[in-house]
């Protein structure tokens, strides 16, 4: 389904021969599954020890994980079953394979997870295997030292009348309130925004003027949060929010234009932009090709998806 899917064949559109050769291959496998036996029951009576094995594994095409149980009896029998497993297709965008095996990686450790949560039974061990060594080593390294792969990123945003310090904590406050206390605070040093007018660039030296950080770092530090400043002439360096900034002014050109708008109309606007940047998807909420549920960051925020309304301004 996804090559025809690459390929961008209509519904009438014939298959190539390659393509008929395969599907007719499948079609004649299907027949095997009568031949499979899966037991129900995977444990053994009187078992001394019952352990969780989970295996990852990962192609160009495709990756999956599959949880076995292995029982040992009082009597020394030995037996292994597969529990349940789960698979998915390769991204259409071309992933190097230790990539994949990190999302197998991943899968793996989703399921180990809600299978131990689901099972009313008390696992002497859980192991969980990956064939790449890769992988591994990115397990244990730092997460602060490996450039981000997948990551959820929520946005907040908020309006404030002026640059001035007071106005900062003002919307950090407002943040703590609405969202939590965060542990870290990355930002921007001023020093980073080239490019910006005159005017722009005495706003930000007043911003982060030695005695404005000061009281800004006070009350961070009142508060328990570490405050990280990007190092000054790297503006590549938050590329995560910038990103968020550049999808924030998309959404404004295309709604507001060259419409003036009132303080209170304008902060209906960007939250209503910050709905809609966290509802995008990030991923299948099941396995069901008809389930067109997905993951957003807003279930991370509020535990569902956001409903936006269409409002005339």
């Amino acid at each position: 389904m996804q090559e025809l899917w690459r390929l961008k064949l209509d519904w009438n559109d014939s298959l190539s021969i390659q393509l008929e050769s395969q599907w007719k291959r499948f079609v004649t496998f299907l027949s095997t599954i009568n031949t499979l036996n899966i037991p129900r029951y995977i444990l053994l009576d009187y078992a001394l020890k019952i352990e969780l094995h989970g295996f990852a594994d990962a192609t160009e095409k495709a990756y999956g994980a599959a949880i076995y149980v292995r029982c040992l009896s009082n009597s020394g029998e030995i037996s292994t079953n597969l529990l349940c497993s789960k698979s998915r297709i390769a991204p259409l965008k071309s992933i190097t394979i230790p990539r994949l095996e990190l999302c197998a990686a991943v899968l793996l450790a989703k399921l180990a997870q809600k299978t131990i949560t689901s099972m009313k039974i008390s696992f002497h061990s859980t192991v969980l295997w990956t064939d790449s060594t890769i992988v591994l080593a990115w397990i244990q390294k730092d997460p602060s030292v490996l450039k981000p792969f997948v990551r959820n990123r929520s946005v907040h945003l908020e309006i404030v009348n002026s640059c001035s310090t007071d106005a900062f904590i003002g919307a950090l406050k407002r943040f703590i309130a609405r969202r939590g206390k965060p542990s870290d605070i990355y930002s921007d040093n001023g020093t980073n925004f080239v490019g910006a007018n005159n005017e722009l660039r005495k706003i930000l030296k007043d911003l982060f003027n030695k005695e404005s950080t000061g009281k800004i770092e006070d009350f961070i530090a009142s508060e328990g949060i570490v405050w990280h400043f990007n190092p000054p002439a790297t503006p590549y360096f938050g590329g995560l929010w910038e990103a968020g900034v550049k999808s924030l002014k998309s959404h404004l050109k295309r709604v507001v234009g060259n419409t003036v708008l009132t303080h209170e109309e304008f902060s209906t606007l960007v939250i209503q932009v910050e709905a809609v940047l966290n509802s995008r998807p990030l991923c299948n909420l099941s396995s069901d090709p008809n389930d067109d549920f997905v993951l957003t960051p807003a279930h991370f925020l509020v535990g569902s998806s956001l409903t936006l309304y269409q409002i005339q301004i």
